[in-house]
């Protein structure tokens, strides 16, 4: 069962993934190291607050409804978006920007608290 479009339909969701693609290509090439630095320190935050709520909704939907988690893959957005997190086989994967088949957002490997948050530089 494929769900209904709420916002998007599934063609405007494959262009909005593809410019934040695009996007992310372009970030990864600017010549100023802080802010390559900042982007990526924004990346792991939004994995961060993403990625354990989707986690624990896939735990309770494995638990206690599997039947939804099989209907979730048939929907193309939804797998797209578990499969980025690791909690769906997909054809996109969280790895690295130096992979250009794939999306590019934080590898699981770099995901957790930031060890030191970055510091901004006073202007005077």
């Amino acid at each position: 069962m494929i769900m209904e479009a709420v916002f998007h339909t599934d063609e405007e969701y494959r262009e909005i993934l593809q410019r934040l693609e695009e996007l992310m290509k372009e970030a990864e090439q600017l010549p100023y190291p802080n802010v390559k630095e900042l982007v990526t320190s924004i990346l792991q935050y939004f994995d961060l607050i993403h990625r354990e709520p989707l986690a624990r909704l896939m735990k309770t939907i494995e638990s206690n409804q599997p039947e939804l988690k099989a209907s979730l893959e048939n929907d193309d957005t939804v797998k797209t978006l578990f499969s980025l997190y690791d909690l769906m086989e997909g054809d996109i994967e969280s790895s690295p920007l130096d992979n250009p088949k794939t999306m590019g957002f934080v590898p699981v490997a770099e995901v957790g608290l930031l060890s030191k948050p970055l510091k901004r530089e006073r202007e005077e």
